[in-house]
């Protein structure tokens, strides 16, 4: 099977900033391009990124695709970031021009960003197209050196390839996988179930999945994992790591709830599927925090003790769940 790959990023490269999803801060929008434009590259803004539709989208789904459209159509633009998170990147899709989707495949545009934006990485891993789950860049500047530094060399095609238990820090179901990496929002992941951007449908290969969430209920999530196993491509799935799962609440099933960590949750629904997992938390969702933090009075600086690594999008990887050594390895980058 052929996977389509972006060309990795040059210094003095432009990369376009689009907001597909919720209202932009201005000042945490410009600090992320700042970081940017200091490691070399030239940064160009969606023409409505900073649009309003009350407090719930920039601008409307016309005014983000046409942002993504022309993003997708400058021959300048060699990779598209995603300002901030939100909920209303489906609004996106559903207007997407079709042309787009051959321009895609033409001329991969390397895609980056998480929680909302998973959609468009998750469309992509749908065609085969590599892209990179990483920190928006609202978010950038909030984020501890490590985390930016990471971010910097899977642009340049220098991502570190090698993860041992330092960073795998609890094996949930023991054994060996390989597959090419998913690393997703769970939500984002099965809103496209039974479309046609199915990313379980349309991918031909197996698949190491990566989840993460943020302030869902535990039947909530666990209803989400039932529908993974219900899916009639579930068996392309070889293996799980486990990013960050923000939040412990459960409010239909509060008692079951309190003594049910997220441990317990994947273990109880996997156990007899044999799909190794592991827990790798140093990616997902952290800016939910932010709120918590300014009432706190605490420094700018509220990730300094969170690592969020930027991971490849369809990358080979080969997963070993072994409780003394786990390890994960990629076998290649999300550019050439």
């Amino acid at each position: 099977m052929q996977i389509l790959k972006p060309k990795k990023l040059n210094i003095g490269d432009t990369i376009g900033v689009i907001a597909p999803s919720g209202v932009i801060g201005v000042r945490d929008l410009d600090t992320g391009v700042k970081i940017l434009q200091k490691w070399g590259f030239k940064v160009k803004l969606g023409k409505h990124i900073m649009k309003k539709v009350d407090d719930y989208s920039a601008g409307t789904p016309q005014e983000r695709r046409e942002d993504f459209e022309n993003m997708i159509s400058n021959p300048e633009i060699k990779a598209i970031a995603c300002a901030e998170g939100g909920y209303a990147a489906p609004s996106v899709l559903l207007t997407l021009n079709p042309k787009v989707i051959e321009e895609l495949k033409n001329r991969p545009v390397l895609l980056f960003g998480y929680s909302d934006f998973c959609m468009f990485l998750n469309v992509n891993f749908s065609m085969s197209i590599t892209g990179l789950h990483a920190p928006n860049i609202s978010g950038l500047s909030s984020h501890k050196s490590d985390t930016q530094e990471s971010l910097r060399k899977c642009l340049l095609g220098k991502m570190e390839l090698n993860y041992d238990k330092r960073f795998l820090t609890k094996v949930l179901i023991s054994g060996k996988a390989e597959g090419y990496f998913l690393p997703t929002n769970l939500e984002t992941f099965i809103q496209l179930f039974g479309s046609k951007f199915d990313p379980l449908d349309n991918f031909d290969g197996p698949i190491v999945l990566g989840l993460e969430e943020v302030w869902e209920d535990k039947s909530d999530v666990r209803r989400m994992l039932e529908k993974i196993i219900l899916h009639k491509s579930f068996d392309k799935i070889k293996g799980i790591v486990l990013g960050r799962f923000i939040g412990n609440s459960e409010i239909e099933y509060p008692k079951w709830g309190k003594k049910t960590t997220w441990s317990d949750l994947f273990i109880s629904t996997f156990k007899d599927r044999k799909i190794p997992i592991v827990d790798f938390p140093v990616f997902g969702h952290l800016e939910e925090h932010r709120k918590i933090f300014k009432i706190l009075k605490k420094s700018k600086k509220f990730f300094d003790e969170n690592l969020f690594l930027s991971l490849p999008v369809g990358a080979r990887v080969i997963l070993d769940a072994d409780p003394e050594n786990p390890t994960l390895k990629f076998l290649d980058q999300a550019v050439e």
